[in-house]
């Protein structure tokens, strides 16, 4: 979204607000004077005062207020509100003799009598009513064509009101008594009958003291549950270990035993012989083999102890399936053993907590009928001080009165002058201006170089005006910096030159590629201008036809198009043959576009040209390429992989802001550095300071001008009488 400058907008708009502010006003004159004679209203009105409620005869009740009564109001006064436009109440109104005598009430009139509908649908609109902020007193209204009419509305629908008031007080009030001690009388015998269950409740449960009731039951309890607990967590452990046994006794494979039991098996006496034999049968066999004795020997011996390590196995085996066995069946009886006294103290422990829940159940019971019977006594005290409120209430005066009769009224009610004119002269202002605004706000256009300077990282090389803007008026504009060098658009020409070439050699720039955005933006034309204003400083300038599709730089610079660009690009011709040097020192050299070549776009993106800007660079201080826009042909974006800067040119009213942040992104990855934006074609807004500058700069311009004229001037012969030739 665009920052909108209101004092620029002031500047511009300023003669056509005045010109609305004015008419506003005459137009809220002429509203005002014509609702005065349409439909002028005037107002009756009358006010009531509403009290507190009341907690005795005479006494306006401070202990109602500081219990809830400031809401009790707010509640009671919106009541009221509501009933002064109630239907009943403007249903009496209007069957009132009194109204249907006025004129008001005239178009109701038939030949068979008053018409109550549809009088009724029309007084709503007459009589309003509404409470002032903070304060105890509402406001009836009464507005009519007829003063006369005001008032009697008024007055009857104050009277209509106030006796409706007095019947729904003291009507209410002996209803609600009714109800009240009809309430009352049911509370207390709830209360006795609740008295009268509890004494049943304790006495069928034989409990005679609240404090003990379940209190041995529950001990029990918190005795059983850490000892059911207990023995539970001993079962699942032997039940654990008892099936792990018994899978390691099933394995597919054989029986896996336990290291315990095979230590155990593997420490008894008789294993422990036959241990202490193989051994000294291996140290005899290593002793043989060690004397080398004969090899029966050693036969005889390893026979033995193969015999003798077989008998131990078989006998290992044997005992480890016993004493395994034999420990599966101890854990089977320790399971049984517990499982019995697991059920026992499950037994025991539900026995406890059924005696305790029932216990508790009544306990309960009692409680939730204590609670409804405290429930039920502070209900009573509520409905007995609500009685006594009611009996006050009876016994007092009703809590509205009139404070002030309708009157006469003496002036208008609406229209008043002061708001219809002045809202009238601030509402079409305020529309106007607000259109104003939002079209500032939509305008998507590049109108002026602020535009582009809030696009990000986006420079504003200079500003060309329209051509209209310049005094000078040249004749051919694109040649406008050497035809009119005094001019407005050659000084913007000329900052742009100086910006241009401290750029180019501070970061050793030659080639700078000038494109445009849409066609018609005047690329072409500000670049045979800033050429010309180059090679005003002595520089050696060439300019590049880039733009094979509509070739104009030769035209404009007074050369042929052919041969050129894409005749150098086809082989066809050197670069140095195809240069047409300029007049003098002072012109630039240009490199037409040359013949029609199909291929050249192709070639535009190729090596040759490449080595073309190189060549160029180095017979050249500044070379630039004239492009086709970028909107319409990629020759400019192909273009700048192989200059060493690139230049947009956008013409006011003609391109978007999105247009160019789209090129800005686009040949910011291209090897030409984007230097930034030319605005050409600007047409400053009236009162605005582009156009005080480029008058300033016209006159500067001119003075200078006639300056260096005078200097440049010969003396004169006296003889001659002033009439001698002089430099113009």
């Amino acid at each position: 979204m665009v920052a909108i400058d209101p004092m620029k907008l002031l500047q511009q708009y300023w003669k056509w607000l005045a010109l609305v502010c004015i008419v506003s006003v005459g137009l809220g004159v002429g509203v005002y004077l014509g609702l005065r004679i349409v439909m002028p209203r005037y107002e009756s009105v009358a006010t009531f005062e509403v009290f507190p409620p009341r907690t005795g005869v005479g006494d306006f009740g401070v202990e109602a207020l500081a219990d809830g009564g400031e809401q009790e109001m707010e509640s009671y006064m919106e009541t009221q509100v509501f009933v002064m436009g109630s239907e009943k109440i403007l249903r009496r109104v209007v069957e009132q003799r009194e109204v249907q005598e006025t004129s008001w009430a005239r178009p109701y009139q038939t030949p068979t009598g008053f018409d109550v509908v549809e009088a009724y649908d029309k007084i709503k609109d007459v009589v309003s009513a509404r409470r002032i902020a903070n304060t105890q007193i509402i406001v009836l209204r009464a507005r009519t064509r007829n003063r006369d009419d005001a008032l009697v509305v008024a007055d009857v629908a104050s009277s209509v009101y106030m006796d409706d008031v007095r019947d729904r007080e003291k009507g209410y009030s002996l209803d609600q008594k009714r109800d009240l001690e009809r309430q009352l009388n049911e509370l207390r015998a709830s209360i006795d009958g609740i008295d009268a269950e509890i004494e049943t409740l304790l006495q069928r449960n034989r409990i005679t003291s609240l404090e003990q009731a379940g209190s041995s039951q529950l001990l029990e309890v918190r005795e059983l549950r850490p000892l059911l607990a207990e023995t539970n967590s001993d079962l699942a452990e032997l039940r654990s270990l008892r099936d792990v046994y018994e899978t390691m006794l099933n394995e597919p494979g054989g029986a896996v035993f336990p290291e315990a039991i095979r230590a155990e098996v593997e420490s008894t006496p008789i294993i422990v012989n036959l241990d202490a034999d193989i051994s000294n049968l291996k140290a005899q066999i290593r002793m043989f083999r060690e004397r080398g004795t004969a090899h029966r020997d050693v036969k005889d011996l390893e026979s033995r102890l193969g015999a003798l390590q077989a008998e131990r196995d078989d006998l290992v085996n044997e005992r480890l399936l016993a004493t395994f066995t034999a420990r599966i069946e101890a854990f089977d009886d320790q399971i049984a053993t517990q499982e019995a006294s697991a059920a026992d103290t499950q037994g025991r422990l539900e026995q406890a907590e059924q005696r305790l829940n029932d216990i508790t159940r009544v306990l309960k019971q009692h409680d939730d009928l204590q609670a409804e019977r405290t429930r039920l006594l502070v209900a009573v005290d509520e409905t007995d001080r609500y009685l006594r409120d009611v009996q006050a209430v009876i016994n007092s005066p009703i809590r509205v009165r009139e404070l002030d009769r309708a009157r006469r009224p003496d002036q208008l009610a609406f229209p008043k002058p002061i708001p219809v004119i002045g809202l009238i002269a601030v509402f079409v202002p305020g529309l106007f201006a607000g259109l104003i605004v939002l079209r500032e706000m939509r305008e998507q256009r590049v109108r002026g170089p602020q535009d582009v300077a809030i696009i990000p990282r986006t420079r504003v090389l200079g500003v060309i005006p329209d051509e209209s803007m310049d005094p000078s008026r040249p004749d051919v504009l694109e040649t406008a910096s050497r035809d009119a060098p005094g001019g407005v658009i050659a000084e913007c020409i000329r900052q742009v030159r100086t910006s241009l070439l401290k750029d180019c050699s501070s970061m050793n720039l030659k080639s700078v590629l000038v494109f445009g955005g849409m066609p018609e933006s005047g690329t072409t034309t500000f670049l045979t201008n800033l050429a010309l204003s180059l090679s005003e400083t002595g520089a050696r300038v060439l300019v590049i036809d880039a733009n094979v599709r509509r070739p104009k730089v030769a035209e404009i610079l007074g050369g042929q198009n052919e041969p050129g660009l894409t005749d150098v690009l086809a082989g066809r011709i050197p670069l140095a043959e195809a240069i047409q040097s300029g007049d003098d020192d002072t012109s630039p050299s240009i490199l037409p576009a040359g013949s029609r070549d199909a291929k050249v776009y192709e070639r535009f993106s190729s090596e040759t040209t490449g080595e073309l800007f190189e060549d160029a660079r180095q017979r050249y201080d500044i070379v630039l390429v004239d492009a086709p826009p970028a909107v319409v042909a990629s020759d400019a974006l192909a273009l700048a992989q192989h200059c060493d800067a690139s230049i947009l040119v956008v013409k006011a009213y003609l391109e978007k802001r999105g247009l160019v942040s789209r090129l800005r992104h686009q040949f910011a990855d291209a090897r030409a550095e984007f230097m930034g934006v030319i605005v050409n074609g600007v047409k400053p807004s009236a009162g605005g300071y582009f156009k005080r500058n480029f008058q300033v700069t016209h006159e500067y311009g001119r003075e200078a001008k006639g300056a260096s004229r005078i200097e440049a001037e010969p003396a004169r012969d006296p003889s001659t009488n002033g009439t001698a030739d002089h430099i113009d």
